[in-house]
């Protein structure tokens, strides 16, 4: 690991526009990336720390034949199920061995049978004596993401509009799939891993939205912002170089807001619909030109041949119906109307808003819902089928929100999220100056850490 900040920021990058800085840091990251590398088979990243303020680089040894050696049955595996996930302390078992191999000069290689297990030049010796106060404690990992540095402005949109919403999404979809789940065994083992993938994010939601509310956290930051204004105001050469960012604050969040929670509740609600979130794959199919080469229709062609088989392998069409006419009845009740589709004066006028007979004809009359319907367009496409996709009711719902999304609410909540993306190491420098004693951490970005 290395600090290439000096290699990756540079003062020019100041004048620029925040597009055409981040532009030329990635290009920045590419070379030096290429250039570390070169000629040693290493892997190498670069990540931003402190939004930008910093940057990392991180090099790796990376071994490629990882065999499983062991895993404990799912009765230890999955103990406490739904119930203790996310809870501490926490009773399972949830681990797995596993063995890296290498070939005979210990260095990385695919799998062979001829490859040995990999020999390191130093191991942990693993301890069964008690444990005591003060001994030694070492955590290493790659800890997802963390976002210690949020304004109050934006906390208190995600715990008091996104996550509640969200948490209502996920509950519709479980509540779907245990119906239909409780009353077919072969249905309960098509579903169990979408059920429980489903369920984790749901239940940690429910504790941050909870403890947010437990220890005050979004007051803790508001309090904290408001000593912040009030040492800026105590300190005018940072007060003239600062004093916009709390006000910037505010006011960019407020514009911000109904396009954050648009966009996270449709990608939640619609767009992760199991048949949308399938049809999206077509979208490669659709765009490629009459004249396109032909090597690109055998290629994208055996793609959506493959993730047909696999999607229907562990597809049951009624769930997700039900899924999708409640998602849409959700869309409609939680999200603001300048962010509805045209097809939601039909529902309302021609359904009367019966979200679930709405979808039973969209499924009804969708070759998307039909394996043998889509693997025949797949196998026997010409060109001029691409108008049956875009005609198609399921494709036509896709692309309704799509445009919606790309017109209305992409445009915009970039060109903001982008104004907040200068004012966090705005936020942080000033922050910094403020509580010099302060040790501060970057947050977690997939990066490895060892505590």
């Amino acid at each position: 690991m290395e600090d290439v900040t000096s290699s990756i920021i540079s003062k020019e990058d100041t004048s620029l526009i925040y597009q055409l800085k981040e532009l030329k840091i990635h290009q920045r990251i590419e070379d030096l990336i290429s250039k570390t590398i070169e000629g040693t088979g290493y892997e190498a990243e670069i990540k931003p720390v402190f939004f930008g303020k910093a940057y990392y680089m991180f090099v790796y040894q990376v071994y490629r034949d990882i065999r499983l050696v062991g895993a404990p049955p799912v009765s230890i595996g999955r103990f406490g199920g739904d119930t203790d996930n996310w809870i501490w302390p926490r009773h399972t078992g949830d681990f797995s061995l596993f063995r890296i191999y290498a070939d005979s000069a210990n260095n990385p290689a695919d799998y062979s049978p001829t490859n040995i297990p990999y020999m390191p030049k130093k191991y942990l010796n693993l301890s069964v004596k008690e444990i005591k106060e003060g001994d030694f404690t070492m955590i290493l990992g790659y800890p997802a993401r963390t976002y210690e540095y949020l304004s109050s402005h934006d906390l208190k949109i995600l715990t008091t509009e996104i996550l509640p919403k969200k948490i209502e999404v996920r509950e519709a979809k479980l509540a779907c799939m245990k119906s239909a789940m409780d009353k077919n065994d072969e249905i309960k083992l098509m579903y169990v891993n979408k059920y429980a993938g489903t369920a984790n994010a749901w239940k940690k939601w429910i504790g941050v939205v909870e403890g947010a509310k437990k220890f005050n956290t979004v007051g803790k930051k508001e309090a904290c912002e408001m000593k912040l204004a009030t040492w800026l105001e105590n300190n005018p050469t940072c007060n003239s170089k600062y004093g916009n960012v709390l006000r910037d604050f505010k006011r960019i969040y407020t514009k911000i807001e109904p396009y954050s929670i648009a966009m996270d509740f449709g990608q939640e609600a619609i767009f992760g619909t199991e048949l949308i979130e399938y049809i999206s794959n077509f979208v490669k199919l659709v765009n490629l030109g009459q004249n396109s080469p032909v090597s690109e229709y055998k290629k994208v062609i055996p793609e959506l041949l493959h993730q047909t088989d696999y999607f229907f392998k562990y597809y049951y069409k009624p769930i997700d119906e039900q899924v999708f006419g409640k998602m849409l009845e959700l869309f409609f009740a939680n999200i603001d109307p300048i962010f509805y589709p045209d097809f939601y004066k039909t529902i309302h006028t021609k359904y009367h808003g019966n979200y679930a007979e709405f979808a039973h004809q969209i499924f009804r009359k969708s070759i998307f819902a039909d394996k043998t319907k889509v693997i025949n367009l797949l196998n026997n496409y010409r060109y001029a089928d691409v108008k049956k996709i875009i005609a198609d009711p399921a494709f036509e719902v896709y692309n309704s929100f799509g445009k919606v999304y790309a017109s209305n609410i992409y445009p915009l909540f970039n060109r903001l999220n982008d104004s907040l993306q200068i004012l966090y190491p705005e936020y942080l420098d000033v922050l910094m100056q403020m509580q010099p004693q302060k040790a501060f951490y970057p947050d977690a970005n997939f990066t490895m850490r060892m505590t």
